[in-house]
């Protein structure tokens, strides 16, 4: 070791020691993530200023992408770099790696965000205010806990606005929670909307947007003041545009935040606020992926990525024509039948405009 130079593994920084076992094909970072990483690099810099850093990380082992990622987030959230000055610094790794991306699959696809991508969705967040650890406005611990599985598996992707969330089901009486699937590499529980109830008033939800068949009375969520929009289309399958318009009045029209959920509340789920965010937010259609799967990981389907990409033209033409007015715009007021009266005029509305 050189003196005045700190040598820091990525790895022990941020990673469970179970997720870097061979048998787990990819390691992708969240939020939690990069705020430890950010938080951990900073505390250091500042207790050794004159010091230099050395973060390592083996170029063969699949952290490699996401040590990368995390540098060039540092950069952006701490130092207060710009995006082009990140872009330009990291150039050269970007090259050895180039096209490297990180999806849910082991395997770069079509339309996959690459790092650029995710700084630039991460910047983009960061100048929304939905992400700036620095100045604490993100709260890890309240993360961590509704993001886990055996908790929530629930994540807020537009602060205030935008909630990704698994489907809940239809449990046996007075049971809130049921473990389908629990190893040392992985677990799954289904809640039942009961579950829900608390954890969605916290984050002002005031409507539910169901993405997948029934699976649940919605009922129990109404009779605790949340609406409940159904808007089916099947599993991996990109939306129709029917679907997508009542999505965007339903979403523009309540005052109040929108959870959305499919089954698992990645691949239906993500695309819809994708196009949210593209629409309203300024995001490319990579940016607004990349930025879902930081959040929460996963989101998005390979077949859904192609959809988003070809969409985003149209969708940012869209903006002007989803501001809601008169009968599209719920009273603030007036509860859970005023959004569910919204949610059936954005149907009713919907529905007329393709039947002529």
């Amino acid at each position: 070791m050189i003196e005045g130079f700190h040598y820091i593994e990525t790895e022990s920084i941020i990673y469970d020691s179970k997720l870097l076992d061979e048998s787990v094909p990819v390691v992708p970072v969240n939020l939690k993530m990069i705020s430890d990483f950010c938080s951990t690099l900073d505390s250091m810099m500042q207790k050794f200023p004159d010091d230099r850093f050395v973060l390592r990380s083996n170029p063969a082992c699949k952290t490699w992408t996401n040590t990368v990622l995390l540098i060039g987030s540092f950069m952006l959230l701490n130092l207060s770099s710009s995006l082009e000055r990140v872009k330009a610094i990291m150039k050269p790794v970007l090259k050895l790696h180039a096209g490297a991306g990180l999806s849910s699959s082991a395997e770069l696809v079509e339309n996959d965000p690459h790092l650029v991508d995710y700084w630039e969705g991460l910047n983009i967040a960061n100048q929304h205010g939905w992400f700036c650890p620095m100045n604490k406005y993100f709260d890890d611990a309240e993360y961590a806990h509704f993001a886990n599985r055996l908790n929530a598996d629930l994540n807020e992707i537009i602060p205030g606005k935008m909630i990704a969330m698994r489907g809940p089901k239809s449990l046996p009486q007075g049971v809130t929670f049921q473990d389908t699937k629990y190893d040392e590499a992985s677990c799954q529980r289904d809640f039942s909307p009961e579950h829900y109830i608390q954890i969605l008033h916290q984050f002002d939800v005031k409507v539910v947007v169901r993405l997948n068949r029934p699976e649940y009375d919605k009922q129990v969520l109404i009779d605790a003041g949340i609406a409940v929009a159904d808007l089916f289309f099947d599993e991996d399958e990109c939306p129709p545009p029917d679907i997508v318009a009542k999505f965007m009045m339903i979403a523009e029209g309540v005052h109040g935040a929108v959870a959305v959920h499919s089954d698992a509340g990645l691949g239906r789920t993500g695309t819809l606020i994708a196009l949210y965010t593209m629409t309203h937010h300024g995001f490319s259609a990579r940016q607004a992926m990349a930025w879902l799967r930081i959040v929460r990981p996963g989101s998005v389907a390979k077949g859904q990525q192609r959809y988003l990409c070809e969409r985003e033209a149209v969708m940012r033409r869209m903006a002007a024509l989803c501001q809601p007015s008169g009968a599209l715009c719920a009273d603030a007021d007036g509860g859970v039948a005023g959004v569910m009266r919204l949610i059936e005029a954005a149907s009713a509305t919907v529905d007329f405009r393709m039947a002529a």
